[in-house]
């Protein structure tokens, strides 16, 4: 049996959750052409398709591949593992077959690869400071989303934004450029923030309304590291999900071993692993490179315990903050969203973390309240209601010269409303809003789901009628469509087939070496009679490979 018989065997004995895992996990370039499992089993074994296959593949599927092609024994559980991928076939009588197109591809052996860091002296059981890296990823999340809220982002060919808008973004979130990247990556998957075409027709990314604003002014600090986390626990796929399986829970071990675990798969690839892991380790969901428990009932899909423990663990509001003689605000930890809004307004930030420090803006404070138009006698109120050391003199005095020169200015100036908008900084929705909305005929993906365009859509249907085609031609055995393949096949490899006709009321069987098949007619050279013979497709009820 050759392989690609093999193959398509072992596909015509898969049920459709079978069928449907192996296409997801597949890449079939013309779905519309494959109508049943022969014709399936053709287009897994192109040399794209198989290499893509195998750069995914773990070391032990790689050896367990090398061993079946020896003709050694390998685990078996692996093996129906790789049958499910399409990287083996079935025999005649149900075990496994190589396939000779994999085996060809397959690398020579590689060499061990050096063990991975030790992280003696990590106690993964003391876990109690993991809520400090929650705390900051919220705090530099919502600071990012106001900025990309005032600026959307420009994004460049590839979908990600440029270096120097990264670098940028990284400056006002008080992080490193590559903490920055990974974070948007976060928020993207979150669903705070997605591309869109603005009035110019240029891609930028920008928050996703109503998302943003519910998550800045509605959510708690622990409902909103509990939408990040979940995620950015999403992002893990089956390679790290089974790293984290083997090495019980050392994410850092799994990213280390990753190019030992994965040798076929691409530098690129790997990278992106690794930033997934990095994100984690950003997030709070791992802490010095092991899972927190909190991560582990996200990854569990235990949803309702990893919020019960970010309840628990991440700290609650905290009374008040400090105003400090130098014009600095100390916020010692989360703070309702409207107090947070107040605080946004008339000052800038200067340091995030499980702790935040701003300090008051001149600009910022002049702006709300000229802005309120009722002097400063709200934004006085506010900060004498937040500030657990009352309003120090210089503040006091800056507060007071603002009021003098609202007085000389009042006759010619008139305020936008009646009360002190502090909440003009949040999100800014407005602007938002207006860059989330295209001009007339330009595309916008905003009734689509992240990542799916409308090319993309019909593929997912194409494939879909593929495997209904492919399960019906499994359900009603051999028809015209897998004859004729295996014809294909047999000229393709130029190997010799019996092939039954029929005429009349009258059976043959004839053994065949097909040249051609063209018109609906096989011209084929029959080798035991010496001729050259030619059947018209219709008629031919069977074809069996032999070998040659």
């Amino acid at each position: 049996m050759t392989g690609t018989l093999a193959l398509a065997a072992s596909i015509a004995a898969m049920d459709q959750q079978a069928l449907t895992r192996l296409v997801a996990s597949r890449r079939v370039i013309s779905p519309a052409v494959v109508h049943e499992p022969l014709g399936l089993a053709i287009e897994l074994l192109r040399a794209d398709s198989i290499s893509r296959a195998l750069q995914s593949a773990h070391r032990e599927d790689l050896d367990a591949l090398r061993a079946l092609a020896g003709g050694d024994d390998a685990d078996p559980g692996i093996l129906a593992s790789l049958a499910g991928l399409g990287l083996i076939g079935t025999d005649a009588d149900g075990s496994p077959h190589p396939l000779l197109e994999v085996t060809e591809a397959l690398p020579a052996q590689a060499t061990a690869a050096q063990p991975a860091m030790s992280d003696a002296g990590i106690t993964p059981e003391d876990f109690t400071g993991w809520f400090a890296a929650a705390l900051t990823s919220v705090r530099r999340t919502a600071k990012l989303l106001h900025t990309i809220a005032a600026h959307p982002v420009r994004l460049g060919r590839k979908g990600r934004p440029a270096v120097v808008a990264v670098r940028e973004l990284a400056e006002a979130a008080h992080c490193s450029p590559e903490q920055a990247s990974r974070l948007l990556d976060v928020m993207r998957a979150a669903g705070l923030l997605h591309a869109h075409i603005d009035q110019t027709g240029t891609e930028q990314l920008g928050i996703a309304e109503p998302e943003t604003q519910r998550w800045l002014m509605q959510y708690s600090y622990p409902e909103r590291w509990i939408e990040l986390a979940r995620a950015q626990a999403a992002r893990f796929d089956a390679r790290l999900l089974r790293g984290l399986s083997e090495t019980g829970g050392k994410l850092r071990e799994v990213a280390e071993t990753l190019p030992r675990d994965y040798p076929l798969l691409p530098e690129a690839e790997i990278e992106s692993l690794v930033s997934v892991t990095a994100a984690a380790e950003d997030l709070g969901l791992t802490l010095h490179g092991h899972l927190t428990p909190v991560a582990s009932a996200l990854l569990g899909r235990d949803d309702a315990t990893a919020a019960a423990i970010a309840e628990r663990d991440i700290p609650g509001n905290v009374p008040g903050v400090y105003l400090q003689p130098d014009l600095s605000i100390i916020v010692p930890g989360p703070l309702p969203p409207e107090d947070e809004a107040v605080l946004g307004a008339i000052a800038e930030t200067e340091q995030l973390g499980p702790a935040a420090s701003l300090r008051v803006s001149t600009e910022r404070l002049t702006k709300a309240v000229l802005r309120a138009g009722s002097g400063t006698h709200e934004v006085r109120a506010a900060l004498e209601r937040l500030s657990l050391t009352g309003i120090p003199q210089p503040l006091d005095y800056l507060l007071r010269d603002l009021d003098r020169k609202a007085n000389e200015y009042a006759p010619g100036f008139e305020g936008t409303s009646s009360s002190l908008d502090l909440h003009g900084w949040d999100a800014g929705a407005a602007l938002a809003n207006r860059s989330l909305r295209p001009s007339r005929g330009a595309s916008s993906p905003a009734g689509r789901s992240p990542g799916l365009s409308k090319s993309s859509t019909m593929h997912e249907d194409e494939l879909q009628a593929m495997i209904e085609r492919v399960l019906a031609a499994s359900a009603e055995g051999s028809g015209e469509g897998d004859l004729t393949r295996r014809l294909e096949l047999a000229i393709r490899d130029r190997s010799p087939v019996r092939v039954t006709a029929v005429a009349g009321g009258d059976e043959r069987e004839f053994t065949l070496l097909p040249v051609s098949l063209k018109g609906g007619r096989l011209r084929a050279t029959d080798q035991l009679a010496g001729v050259e013979r030619t059947l018209p497709v219709s008629a031919i009820t069977a074809v069996a490979t032999l070998a040659a």
